[in-house]
């Protein structure tokens, strides 16, 4: 799915005439990513509301893997603070990916996808996660940007073949409930789509799932840090499955 296409699917599924869309320039100026560890190019675009207080979709692009393996969307739980330089100016920020996307850009290259897709269970833009979690509550049953996020993440997850999944454990239950409902319905309607975690088999003292949930790519947790490098080392992302109700190693 390309940005056009998104493009076109977020228009055609919005159904309030107030909000302006806008596809932002390539985020380029990421030092971290051309450090001499990561040399590669990196195309960046995202879809915003005009205020760009939300990110209803992130596409990124991978030139150095063309014609290898395709496109990884993955499910987040809301985005933080990577914006382009066009947004940049507006924010007083510097135009770079967070360090949870540019986690996500290392590993996916290092297994050969040309192209990522990152949604959220919602698009309010916050680092923190106790500030986002309590937004999501005071705002899932009247936020319209949530109604059609939620639209927008069926619609991209419905014609996806890999979907890797990364909510961490410290994610509220109730907003955890959402996530996990999301995936469960895109399962049941693509049997043959696949789910990721980056995490490997359990050992003794690292679970590859912490208390049922997937792995967040925040690597700031030792534990992370552990199974992600395992996954970059092994060039290989370990599928999951829905047992239950819950999320199980396949």
């Amino acid at each position: 799915m390309d940005k056009n296409t998104i493009l076109k699917t977020i228009n055609k599924i919005n159904k309030l005439g107030n909000i302006t869309f806008q596809w932002s320039k390539p985020i380029i100026d990421d030092k971290y990513l051309n450090k001499k560890k990561y040399i590669y190019d990196v195309k960046g675009y995202g879809i915003y509301d005009s205020k760009a207080e939300n990110r209803f979709c992130l596409l990124i692009e991978l030139p150095n893997n063309k014609n290898k393996k395709g496109v990884l969307s993955t499910l987040l739980v809301n985005p933080a603070n990577t914006f382009p330089a066009d947004i940049v100016k507006k924010k007083n920020l510097k135009s770079r990916f967070d360090q949870t996307i540019r986690n996500l850009i290392v590993l996916a290259n290092a297994i050969g996808y040309s192209q990522i897709i990152v949604i959220n269970t919602f698009p309010y833009i916050e680092s923190n996660s106790k500030v986002a979690n309590e937004y999501y509550k005071k705002n899932k049953s009247n936020n319209e940007f949530f109604k059609l996020n939620f639209e927008l993440v069926e619609k991209i997850l419905n014609s996806s073949n890999e979907i890797l999944v990364a909510c961490g454990d410290s994610i509220d239950s109730n907003l955890y409930s959402d996530y996990f409902e999301i995936i469960k319905k895109i399962k049941k309607n693509n049997i043959n789509t696949k789910l990721f975690t980056y995490a490997k088999q359990d050992t003794q003292d690292c679970k590859a799932l912490v208390n049922g949930k997937p792995r967040h790519l925040n690597l700031q947790a030792a534990n992370n840090r552990k199974q992600y490098n395992k996954a970059l080392a092994d060039k290989k992302l370990c599928e999951l499955d829905i047992i239950d109700n819950c999320f199980q190693l396949k």
